[in-house]
This record gives C-alpha cells, sequence and structure tokens, in this order.
C-alpha cells in the first residue's frame, strides 16, 4: 500500500516527458531528465541509457547515468547481443530481475548472458551494490534506439520493482524513444544549418586563391621537406591549353606568373599531357628524362630561376593535380632537405599523391566558389532562415508558409506550391500550401502515386526543369507522357495557362519520399526560365525543407501524443483519486473515452467473477449503448465483445461490413444480439469501432469499445488512436480493479470492535433500566415474583446479546453471517418502539401493514438496526430540542421499481420532524457523525446489516429539517 500512496502518477511521468520534448533539444539535458523522471517515477536509486552509436551500429553506448552507473557514462560499450544489454537490444524484450542471483543466472536460449563487464569501475570496493532491476528496449515500432534501466528499488516502496512498475516503464518508454529520436532528428538538422552556415563564412573568408595557393606550398614543402615547391595550373576559360606557374617558394618563387608552359611542352607540359607521376633522383636525370623517345627537359626558365647562372636543382617529385580524369594542373616538389635523405623516397611520392588529391580538390572548389561567391551568400541567407524555420517554428501551417516565402525569393519564382503525402493515405500527394495561381489548389490538388508530372516526381524520385509550357506538358519519364493538366481549370478560370516555365523536386529523406515541392514562372527580370544553377541550389535546400517538414512532424506528433494521453491520464487519474464509487467512476471513464477519441458512443463491459463467472454484463454505456447497460450479457467467448475478452486482443474496425464478416480462427464471431435494443428505429447506425480488452498482466477484467469516430475527425479511427486507447486503457484497467479492491477494503476494514463498542452502549442503556426497575422493587413495601422473573428475563438476554458482540469481536473481518429465520416484522418494530421508551415531549406512531407474512430474516440482527435508527432520532431530538414526533411504518409492496423481476418486498420508512442532517453529509458511510463525541458507526452498521438481507436503505431529505429514510427489504420464503 505504502509504494500504491507514494507513487507519483503516469501523468505527471508523461507530462515532464511531453515538457522535455518542447524545451529540451540538447541531448545531455534530454538524457538527465529522463533519467531523473524514470528514478523519480520507479523510487529507483539508479538509472541507465544505453544508445545504439550512430557511427558504429553495432555498439550501444552508455550516454547517461546516475548512482553507480554514473560511472560509466561514456566508457561503457556492448556490441549488439552481448551482456544482458546487448541482448535486451538484439531481442527486444526487456527483464525484471528482483534479486543478484536471478540477475547473474538469466539465461536466453540457453545461455546466460550477463557479464558484469563494468562492474570493476561502478564498485572499486570490489563488492556489488546491485539489489534488483528491470531494463527494457528503447524502440520506434520495430527500431531499437537503446535500452532503458532502472536499478535498486528505494526499500521504503518495496523490496523489488513489481510487474506494475514495469507495466508503468514500459508505458513511458514509448514516449522516451519517441522523445530521444526527435531530439536526435532536431540536433542533426541544426547542426546541419549551423555547418552550411559555418562552411557558408568560411568560403567567405578564405578562399582567397593567392592564400590558398600559398597554404598548399607552405603545408607540402613542411610535410615532404623540400626546400622549392612549385604549382602550374591551366586557366580553362581564359588561357586553355596553357599551364601557368601561380604559386612557388624558393627558386620557384622568381618564376611565379611569369613561367608558362604549353601542355605537352618541357617537363612540367610533358606531366600534364601523359597524366603520370615522376621521382627524379638528379639533375642529370632530369637532363636526360625521355618520353616516347624525345627528351623532355628545356630548363626555359633557368636564367630566372637561378640568377647565378647555375642550376641548384638536386631532386624531385612532381605529378599532375586532377579530379577524375581532368587536369587542372601540376605540382612539383624539389630538393629535398639533405638533414632528411639524399633525394625523395617512394613513400615521399605516395605521400604527395595522398595529399595531392584534397590539393586538387581544394582548388577546384576554391575556383567554383569564386565563380558563385555571390549564390553562395545568398544561399548561406537562405538556409540560415531554413534553420530559423526549424528552430522556431514547429507549427506545420506556419512553418510550410515559411518554406514557399524562402522558394519563390530564393528563385525569382513567381508561384510555388508544397505537395506531401498524405499520412492517412500514405499512396496520395495532397497541395499543403501553395502562392500564385497555386494557391487556388491548396487543399485540393491531389495525385495518386504515380500520377501526371507531380505523381510521377514522387515515385521516381527525380526532378525535372521545363524551359517552356510546350517542353512541359511534353515531358516524358519512362517513355510516357506524365502531363495532365488535372487542375488547370481551377488555377486559371479564364481558360488560358499563364505556365511559362518551372522546375519540381522531389522531399527526401534519405530513400523516403516526402513530397515535391515546385517553384515556376521565372521572373522575367531574372532570367527567361530556370537555369541549372538555379537547380542546384533548389536541390540543396530542398535536403534542409525536407527534413525540417519530417522534424516538425515528428514534433508536432510526440506534442499532440502527449497532450492528448497526459490529458487523457489526468482525467483518468483524478477519477481514481476522487470517486471509488464504482458507478461514478464508470461513467467518468465512459466521458473521458469518447473525448479523448472524439467517439459518439462508448461501452464498458465487465465480468463479476463471485457472482457470475465467465458473464460479460455491459456495465456502463453512452449514446446507444447506454439502452443495453444492464441487460446486455455475452458469455467470454461469445459474439464480438466475447471474443475479444477470449483472445485478449484488440480490434480496429472501419465499417458495419467488415465486423459482420469478422472471423477468428476460421468462424464469425458477430451476433448482433442486442441490435433491437441498441437501435429502436430498428436500423443500425454503427460505422466503426475500436475495442480492446481491459486487463492486468494476463488476467481480463472486461471490454471496453469506443464507437462511430465523429465525421468532423475522420472516416474511422486511426491507428495512432488504437494506441492512445491501449495507453490509457491500461490506466483505466487499473482503476477499475483498484476501485474494486478499495471498496473490498472499505468493506473488510469495518472495525468489528468499534461495532460492538456501539452496541454495547445500546446493551448498557437496557442494563440502565434493569436497574432501575430492580431498585423500584427493591424499595417497594412487597416486591413481586412476577416482576423480579421479568427482570430476570431481560438481565439474561442482555447478557446473551452482549456475548453475541464479543463473539462478533472474535470473528473480526469476516464476512456478516446471518441467521435467517421464519419470523414477524411488525412485532419486532414494535417490540423496539415499546423498548424505546421515549419521553412524554416525543411520540413514536406506528403504521404497520398487516399483510406482510412472515418470512425468512435474522430477527435479532435487524432489531439492532431498528433499535439504532429509533435511539438516535430521540437522542438527538432531545439533546437539540427540535421536533417531537416519529413515524414508521411497513408497507407490502408486490414489485421491486428497480427491477424488471416479479418479487415482493417490504418497504419499511423511519421519518421524524428532528433537525435532520447537514447537506451532502455522508451519513452511511463510517466514522462521520454530526455528534464529535460519538464513532459514527451506528448508521454504517445499519447499512451493512440491511444490505447482508439483500435489501437497501436511503435517506431522502424533503423537507428542510428531519429525515426520512426508507428500508427495502425483500421477502424470503414468506408465509401467508
Amino acid at each position: 500500500m505504502r509504494d500504491k500512496i507514494a507513487k507519483p502518477d503516469i501523468t505527471t511521468v508523461l507530462a515532464e516527458v511531453a515538457s522535455a520534448v518542447v524545451g529540451k533539444f540538447e541531448m545531455k539535458a534530454l538524457l538527465d531528465q529522463i533519467i531523473n523522471t524514470t528514478m523519480e517515477t520507479l523510487h529507483a536509486e539508479v538509472s541507465s541509457i544505453f544508445l545504439i552509436d550512430e557511427e558504429e551500429p553495432n555498439i550501444l553506448k552508455c550516454v547517461a547515468g546516475s548512482g553507480f552507473a554514473k560511472e560509466i557514462v561514456g566508457i561503457a560499450k556492448y556490441e549488439i547481443g552481448e551482456g544482458l544489454t546487448g541482448t535486451v537490444a538484439k531481442t527486444g524484450k526487456g527483464y525484471n530481475h528482483k534479486n543478484p542471483e536471478d540477475h547473474k543466472q538469466f539465461t536466453i536460449e540457453g545461455k546466460k548472458v550477463w557479464k558484469g563487464k563494468y562492474d570493476h569501475i561502478q564498485w572499486p570496493s570490489g563488492k556489488s551494490e546491485f539489489r534488483n532491476g528491470i531494463g527494457l528496449p528503447l524502440k520506434i515500432k520495430d527500431q531499437i534506439l537503446g535500452v532503458i534501466k532502472a536499478e535498486n528499488k528505494n526499500p521504503t516502496y518495496g523490496n523489488f520493482f513489481t510487474d506494475e512498475d514495469v507495466i508503468t516503464f514500459k508505458t513511458i518508454a514509448n514516449v522516451i524513444a519517441l522523445t530521444i529520436e526527435n531530439a536526435r532528428l532536431h540536433q542533426k538538422a541544426e547542426e546541419q544549418s549551423k555547418t552550411l552556415s559555418y562552411v557558408a563564412s568560411a568560403v567567405v573568408g578564405q578562399f582567397e586563391m593567392t592564400a590558398l595557393l600559398d597554404q598548399i606550398i607552405n603545408t607540402t614543402m613542411e610535410t615532404l621537406h623540400a626546400e622549392v615547391c612549385s604549382i602550374f595550373l591551366e586557366d580553362k576559360e581564359e588561357d586553355p591549353g596553357i599551364l601557368k606557374c601561380v604559386a612557388g617558394s624558393g627558386s620557384a618563387k622568381r618564376i611565379v606568373n611569369k613561367a608558362k608552359y604549353k601542355i605537352g611542352e618541357g617537363f612540367t607540359g610533358t606531366i600534364a599531357k601523359v597524366g603520370k607521376e615522376f621521382n627524379i633522383k638528379s639533375l642529370k636525370d632530369l637532363e636526360n628524362l625521355e618520353v616516347e623517345g624525345k627528351r623532355v627537359w628545356k630548363g626555359k626558365y633557368d636564367s630566372i630561376e637561378y640568377s647565378s647562372g647555375k642550376s641548384k636543382f638536386r631532386n624531385c617529385i612532381a605529378l599532375p593535380l586532377k579530379i577524375k580524369d581532368q587536369i587542372l594542373g601540376v605540382i612539383k616538389v624539389e630538393n629535398k632537405d639533405e638533414k632528411y635523405g639524399d633525394s625523395f623516397t617512394d613513400d615521399d611520392l605516395d605521400i604527395l599523391k595522398t595529399i595531392a588529391n584534397v590539393i586538387a580538390l581544394t582548388i577546384e572548389n576554391t575556383k567554383l566558389h569564386q565563380k558563385t561567391e555571390a549564390q553562395s551568400k545568398k544561399l548561406s541567407a537562405v538556409l540560415s532562415d531554413v534553420a530559423g524555420a526549424v528552430v522556431g517554428k514547429f507549427q506545420m501551417k506556419a512553418l510550410l508558409d515559411q518554406i514557399i516565402n524562402i522558394t519563390m525569393e530564393m528563385l525569382h519564382a513567381e508561384v510555388s506550391s508544397i505537395f506531401l503525402i498524405d499520412e492517412e493515405e500514405p499512396n496520395v500527394l495532397k497541395c499543403v500550401a501553395g502562392s500564385g495561381f497555386a494557391k487556388r489548389i491548396v487543399g485540393i490538388a491531389k495525385y495518386e502515386i504515380g500520377e501526371g508530372l507531380t505523381g510521377t516526381v514522387a515515385k521516381a524520385g527525380e526532378g525535372y526543369n521545363t524551359k517552356s509550357p510546350k517542353k512541359h506538358q511534353e515531358i516524358e519519364i519512362n517513355e510516357k507522357k506524365v502531363w495532365k493538366g488535372k487542375y488547370d481549370h481551377i488555377q486559371w478560370p479564364s481558360g488560358k495557362s499563364e505556365f511559362r516555365n518551372g522546375i519540381g523536386l522531389p522531399l527526401k529523406i534519405k530513400d523516403q519520399i516526402l513530397g515535391v515541392i515546385k517553384a515556376e514562372n521565372k521572373d522575367p527580370g531574372y532570367g527567361d526560365f530556370f537555369t541549372d544553377e538555379d537547380v542546384n541550389i533548389f536541390k540543396t535546400i530542398a535536403n534542409v525543407i525536407a527534413l525540417t517538414i519530417e522534424n516538425a512532424r515528428l514534433h508536432q506528433k510526440a506534442e499532440e501524443q502527449s497532450k492528448r494521453l497526459s490529458g487523457a491520464l489526468a482525467d483518468v487519474a483524478s477519477a481514481v483519486v476522487g470517486q471509488f464509487e464504482m458507478k461514478a467512476l464508470l461513467n467518468q471513464i465512459i466521458h473521458t473515452t469518447m473525448e479523448t477519441l472524439r467517439a459518439e458512443v462508448c461501452s464498458i463491459f465487465l465480468e463479476d467473477k463471485e457472482e457470475k463467472p465467465g458473464i460479460l454484463t455491459c456495465v456502463a454505456g453512452s449514446g446507444w449503448a447506454k439502452h443495453i447497460v444492464g441487460s446486455a450479457k455475452y458469455k467470454i467467448g461469445e459474439g464480438f465483445t466475447g471474443t475479444i475478452a477470449n483472445v485478449g486482443k484488440e480490434f480496429n474496425i472501419k465499417s458495419r461490413e467488415e465486423l459482420e464478416n469478422l472471423e477468428v480462427d476460421g468462424k464469425k464471431v458477430w451476433k448482433g444480439k442486442y441490435d433491437s435494443k441498441q437501435y429502436s428505429s430498428g436500423k443500425t447506425t454503427f460505422r466503426n469501432c475500436i475495442a480492446l480488452p481491459l486487463k492486468i498482466k494476463d488476467q481480463i477484467l472486461g471490454v471496453i469499445k469506443a464507437e462511430n469516430k465523429d465525421e468532423k475527425s475522420g472516416d474511422y479511427f486511426t491507428d495512432e488512436d488504437l494506441n492512445t486507447f491501449k495507453t490509457i486503457a491500461n490506466v483505466i484497467a487499473l482503476t477499475i480493479e483498484n476501485a474494486r479492491l478499495y471498496k473490498q477494503i472499505e468493506e473488510q476494514l469495518k472495525t468489528i470492535a468499534a461495532k460492538a463498542a456501539h452496541r454495547i452502549n445500546n446493551q448498557v442503556t437496557s442494563y440502565d433500566g434493569i436497574e432501575l426497575d430492580l431498585l423500584d422493587e427493591v424499595e417497594a413495601k412487597e416486591s413481586k415474583k412476577k416482576n423480579l422473573r421479568n427482570l430476570l428475563k431481560r438481565l439474561k438476554n442482555t447478557t446473551e446479546n452482549l456475548k453475541s458482540m464479543i463473539n462478533d469481536f472474535k470473528n473480526y473481518g469476516k464476512p456478516i453471517e446471518l441467521v435467517k429465520t421464519n419470523n414477524d416484522i411488525n412485532e419486532v418494530i414494535t417490540n423496539e418502539i415499546w423498548q424505546a421508551g421515549p419521553p412524554e415531549s416525543i411520540k413514536i406512531n406506528s403504521h404497520l401493514d398487516k399483510r406482510i407474512p412472515i418470512f425468512k430474516f435474522d430477527a435479532g440482527r435487524f432489531s439492532e438496526s431498528i433499535k439504532e435508527m429509533l435511539h438516535n432520532a430521540l437522542r438527538v431530538m432531545q439533546e437539540q430540542n427540535c421536533g417531537n414526533q416519529i413515524n414508521i411504518s411497513t408497507q407490502l409492496i408486490d414489485s421491486n421499481v428497480d427491477s424488471s423481476e416479479d418479487k415482493k418486498y417490504v418497504l419499511i420508512t423511519i421519518e421524524d420532524d428532528g433537525p435532520g442532517f447537514p447537506v451532502n453529509f455522508p451519513v452511511f458511510s463510517p466514522y462521520h457523525s454530526t455528534d464529535p463525541q460519538r464513532t459514527g458507526l451506528g448508521l454504517a452498521t445499519v447499512k451493512e446489516l440491511i444490505e447482508a438481507h439483500g435489501g437497501t436503505i436511503k435517506l431522502s431529505q424533503k423537507k428542510e429539517q428531519g429525515t426520512h429514510f426508507e428500508i427495502q427489504l425483500p421477502i424470503i420464503g414468506g408465509v401467508l
């Protein structure tokens, strides 16, 4: 009990995780939040999270931890399948180990999996502090993200983690997994934006060609321990076929911007022509070098390089600078520093080959940058805007509008549109945003994947650039014309197309197509059509746009799901805390379920395992299901409802036809047993439903169904609705079972000792009367034996009653056992009126129906109830000097108004004109009394005794003051 009282409800947990999603995208802060939440929820002393490493997808790394697990954060690693942690990730199954031995001996497929690989780090003393623990995989659908563990249950809350803890942990683990994945996606998008922004700033600041070439010269000389280095490049646009010295050090510095060779001329030109490397060990080797039978060395610029007239050349390595098969130029490294060797080695040549690839790429990248510097600045600004949208706008409509504006501005387009794959119809693209003439088809235009030009782009995953209306209409993909003009009449009501040109691209993440984005009608001030350069720019930002849209969707889903679950679970939780009366609780659940799932109808069927085992009875319902509450019953396994309880699985039925044709184990299950009651018109109004068993562990409590999705919210219930329903169903089942247990506990905890004490007080009153009568007899001049015998009989009866109460005290906590014999209820009431002995100021009036037969009831126990009620009324009326009448009556009733069954019962009314009870006072609740000096067990005991007889008692305050009790007692075994 202590654990249940102290444990925070699941609503708080989900609310905290939801706030982490909204407010904490920085991974470390998020993981710390999850660790804290896990420990607080499960009363754990230790928690840890292992995530699959993105760079090593077969490795789990400990990324967060508390308690002794904190020692292995950033250290512990397991391969998938290694140890207990790796096994959880591999199998996707969790564990609950209640002691160290279970932990160490745990086997899967006949093999022990525990390793204790990092025990020496967690517990340097050598003594393990592990007592118990649970571990679960973190997964989204079938994708494992990692493992989360909670260890060492706080002893204040239990000796180990319970199955209820595991259910709670599973519930929040789904939200935790979604939160981590969402944060990763957000972090990737943010990092990508920052990286692109950083590269753009690097291009602007450090790609000036002269500085770059000097940097290459210095790096090469330092790496290879050379004294001289030179770079020759071909300017294909200004001076094609000519290699010009653009950078140099040492003696080569003197020929920068002066030395020029035709490709194929001299040693330098030959390197560029043949595209191969050379390692020259001496000047003589250089002078005698032949290629294709001809000496290649010329010494064309020796007079400039060596002003003394004597060459200082000793050795060199040289090779072409190329990207794929394209020659950019030549790099030469000369005169190995004699401290490091007599000449360049083959290893030196290999090193130069390695860095030459980077050098060539850097030079080419710099050339491209110089050509497109303005474009890069603009692209940087655009990507900055998109990054701003990622960080600041998770509301989808605002995000899409932002993307449309960026696209038009960037490409100087007059029109732009976005089509996204519909989540509920994954084969359909819908126009979700647009500008210009495309604005007219937003929310209207739809294409199946593969239909028209838009659908074909989504199917093929490839874009287009059409430069005129004719080319647009004649575009072919896979040898078929794809253009349809399906919505031309909406875009151009005049009937005349305004389309001039356009580009379209798929929006995709990896190989997943999200939709299509289009830009149309290039502003004539910037060109006649979109260029290939425009397409490349569009491709660049489309990647960020796709990631942005997907991230926003994930965030929105997580936020909506968290809010929905938090709200639903909050309602159910408040019902648990505030309403243990079963009828009110069931009505609360019905209301919460309908509101959460936007359903028109809801019903709950429960099994009463004690009274009617194997039978599901409708105990609560709304809409048409309200008509079958209390009457609809199914055997477990019978009909759709009974089948759900029998197989223990959920169903999502999307039409009446699907329900009628549903088969389980080869048999149709639907019966429509109560359709005539539910649909008074005779015509069913059923459209769709989701249904699932209410269960705790493997114990089925009943079935809950939500029917007819509100048509404003959708055509039928989605899988997301079903998942939401599953989540709250766990709490609903726990709530119902908790209410049942509460009722049982309330009944059991009515203290027999207190009841006995209360009854003894009533009996003492009898002793007081006997004592007074005995005193009168003693003081009388002549005592009568007859009076003494009567007093002795009364004394004996009172003593026997006391012994009976002591026996009740011994049987504390046991159900009330009645001894029913044939008795006259009117006689029992008359005797109690006589024994009450009211004062002269108060009159007790009786109106007893003589038609009431002798029937079976416990006269002794029932008389206690009448005695209690009369004594209460007399005491209060005398103490407060209010009222002077008590009326008690009996009446034979032929049928019970609360039941369709034909049976007889006695209606007993006891009313007075005393002060009455305060409004909403819990009259029959134990330990509640208007007199602080009394125990408050009197009327609670009366209610218990009458209900034990199968009867009912209620208070009807019909006047401003006074009380009016009505008792219904069934007549069993009546004798007329």
